[in-house]
């Protein structure tokens, strides 16, 4: 099954300003694309059907739209009973969204894959401008921007802490730039170049709805930039999706988790691809959360506002908790092999 698209043209993205990222479509269709949408629970049904429905509007539709169910074949049943024929339903061939993304990997002619979260829902312009960057063919990968939809207003997060519900935070890279890895919500990557990485890594990423393991989006460009250089992975700003955040992961207990689950998968990656890997989050601290957090307290003791204190805890709790785990996952790894040695 192929979808048709809404017109015979893509639709362009606007300019950067060196003209490196602006696609030369007169004539040229662009390449041909796949949506994968993962799902697991009841749940985000009705995100999920938000998400296809505006894939499914947009200006640029793709070739084809995956959704791969996780384990969960009620759901299957429901989801493929309401879009017939516009939507591959498929059953994941292992368990969590790693081996859930590769499933559709495996299915898909497509030439460039784009992952959608089911709990996100695109613009309409979202998908061209996904695809514009692909014009330059040194770009193997992209991400979007990721806007929280915040379930409370009342209890939002930082800026500086929104990567915490899957969103584009403060400190992120800003305009058509290379980036080291995109935001697993929005991201894309030629099909071939996934498939000789080696897919998706079912050591990372959350398996069943639980948030034990995370970073796999950066596992994978991580092993993508390594044979094709620095600069291959681009931000695409104009890439709008919108990522419910729920009350529930602002609550101090999920903060703690999350970055406990950062922290230990950092450390995997930083074993796996070196040091470099960590170059971007390295700026983050020092040129983002740390001034954010000072910036916070002063505010907070000068006026008393208590918001502004609450996000200077934050950022201070977030940034021990992730460091803490991540030095503790290191030490841990460095000890096996000293013990096995002595054995």
């Amino acid at each position: 099954m192929s979808l048709p698209r809404l017109d015979d043209l893509n639709v362009a993205s606007e300019s950067d300003p060196e003209g490196a990222m602006t696609p030369e479509l007169a004539g040229d269709p662009g390449p041909t694309a796949a949506v994968v949408v993962c799902t697991h629970t009841f749940d985000r049904l009705p995100y999920l059907r938000k998400s296809l429905h505006a894939v499914l509007s947009g200006t640029r539709r793709p070739e084809e739209l995956f959704v791969v169910v996780d384990n969960n074949p009620d759901l299957q049943a429901v989801i493929a009973r309401e879009f017939t024929d516009e939507v591959f339903v498929l059953a994941n061939d292992g368990r969590g969204v790693s081996d859930a993304r590769n499933t559709a990997l495996g299915r898909s002619t497509a030439d460039v894959v784009v992952y959608l979260d089911d709990d996100a829902w695109p613009d309409a312009a979202w998908l061209a401008e996904m695809l514009a960057p692909f014009a330059d063919s040194q770009v193997m990968g992209v991400g979007g921007r990721i806007v929280p939809a915040w379930e409370n207003e009342l209890a939002q997060l930082p800026p500086e802490l929104y990567w915490v519900v899957g969103s584009t935070y403060a400190g992120h890279p800003e305009g058509s730039v290379a980036i080291t890895r995109p935001i697993g919500a929005s991201m894309a990557a030629r099909r071939a170049v996934i498939q000789s990485a080696g897919g998706f890594s079912s050591e990372f990423g959350p398996s069943g709805g639980m948030k034990v393991s995370s970073n796999e989006e950066l596992a994978l460009f991580g092993a993508i930039r390594v044979v094709h250089g620095d600069d291959c992975v681009r931000f695409s700003p104009g890439a709008v999706v919108h990522h419910f955040a729920p009350e529930a992961r602002t609550t101090w207990r999920y903060l703690v988790q999350r970055c406990r689950v950062e922290g230990s998968s950092k450390a995997e990656l930083r074993d796996r691809f070196g040091g470099g890997l960590m170059q971007h989050d390295r700026s983050y601290i020092f040129s983002s959360l740390l001034p954010a957090a000072g910036r916070y307290a002063r505010r907070g003791v000068r006026s008393g506002d208590r918001a502004a204190l609450r996000g200077a805890s934050q950022l201070v709790v977030a940034l021990a908790v992730t460091s803490s785990a991540y030095l503790e996952r290191r030490l841990a790894r460095r000890l096996v092999p000293s013990r096995r040695a002595k054995g």
